[in-house]
């Protein structure tokens, strides 16, 4: 019932009836009573009954009112330019668009506007955005259990990394590993295989190991274990460096994300040595998180378990057209014998992965066990 809140009071402590016994104004004053009687019980019916009793039966029409949910929308910040490389968050925004029929909308912001790659664990902490990308290559401190991912020649399957990445992410380690940062992870995935690009063709191991050579993650680890020359420059410098020279060769993802990032037309030669892969993740403030009604949240999360089929997708679509950009621009692809491969493989791995499992153990953590659970995830894809 829809109070309408009326309020009646009616006052007859002030009405003086003088009543004349056997006269007419008796008569017309016992008229009078009785009709303020009647007058006063209507008005008690009227407003005085909040629950009256139908008599009969009458049809009506119940309309049950639906609350209209208020638009949620969400900042989203990529620190660099947006390509290939985070096509999967954007499809999964457009996943949410959709599916919650616009109710939740994303401002999608990409180049850095809102700070660097190294910031943006801290910038999602502070909540300067809602939701935005994070790696451990560029944050290894604040990422432990996820750094394991990017370790040099875990495997040589792009696929196998991609659905270990999402299993990984799942894990109650990684996930503490997200919330002491005041973050839930959503999607972990990879991109196409850290290969090298050269100025220079460099056909053995001991010829890549004297070239000053831009790395990070698992290709620096690689390279420092055969005593290689890894430089450490940031993606944005990294073409006008290029250019100038000031380094040799580049270990980046090829060919899609080197291709969306003009290098086919900066160096002339492509080594085809798959070191590791880079991990990229979509993470969410937490306070915002948690201020999503649940049925969001799981559209969310329901949209995510499909990330890795998807990514693995995208990759696979964009790797032809990609190799035909090289090629189209010169670039040559060189390949090394298997003897090559295996030297640099043996080299850069096993000690690589020696020298993390130590470090994460000085942190207070059981790196041979974060070491052999990942690599067990990993061969339950064929990796």
């Amino acid at each position: 019932m829809i109070g309408i809140g009326i309020k009646s009071k009616l006052n007859v402590d002030n009405i003086n009836i003088n009543i004349k016994k056997g006269g007419k104004m008796a008569k017309k004053g016992i008229w009078i009573l009785v009709s303020l009687v009647v007058i006063v019980g209507l008005l008690v019916g009227v407003f005085g009954c909040t629950a009256p009793t139908a008599t009969t039966t009458t049809t009506t029409t119940t309309t049950t009112p639906t609350a209209t949910a208020e638009p949620i929308n969400l900042v989203y910040h990529f620190s660099l330019i947006a390509g290939t490389n985070v096509a999967i968050s954007w499809w999964w925004m457009d996943e949410v668009e959709r599916l919650t029929d616009g109710r939740v909308t994303f401002e999608r912001i990409s180049g850095g506007t809102l700070g660097s790659t190294e910031q943006q664990p801290d910038n999602l902490r502070a909540g300067v955005f809602d939701l935005g990308e994070i790696s451990c290559v560029y944050n290894p401190a604040q990422y432990p259990y996820t750094g394991v991912s990017v370790l040099p020649f875990l495997t040589s399957s792009m696929e196998a990394m991609n659905y270990a990445q999402y299993d990984w992410l799942q894990t109650p380690e990684v996930q503490a590993e997200h919330r002491a940062l005041n973050t839930i992870g959503l999607m972990s995935w990879v991109l196409e295989p850290m290969e090298v690009l050269l100025h220079e063709p460099a056909t053995t191991l001991e010829e890549l190991k004297v070239l000053k050579t831009r790395a990070h993650g698992g290709g620096a680890d690689a390279l420092a274990a055969v005593d290689g020359v890894p430089v450490a420059i940031p993606w944005e410098e990294l073409a006008s460096s290029a250019e100038r020279h000031v380094i040799d060769a580049a270990i980046v993802p090829v060919p899609i994300t080197s291709r969306d990032n003009g290098f086919q037309d900066i160096f002339e030669y492509a080594l085809r040595v798959p070191i590791y892969y880079f991990q990229w993740g979509l993470s969410m403030n937490l306070d915002t998180w948690n201020s999503l009604p649940a049925d969001i949240q799981q559209i969310m999360l329901d949209i995510a378990k499909d990330s890795a089929e998807k990514n693995n997708e995208i990759f696979n679509e964009a790797m032809t057209g990609a190799w035909e950009d090289f090629a189209a621009a010169g670039v040559e692809q060189v390949t090394w014998s298997q003897a090559e491969l295996d030297k640099f493989e043996q080299g850069g791995g096993p000690p690589s992965w020696e020298k993390w499992i130590n470090d994460t153990n000085a942190l207070g953590l059981n790196g041979q066990k974060i070491f052999d659970d990942f690599k067990e995830i990993v061969g339950k894809y064929g990796g």
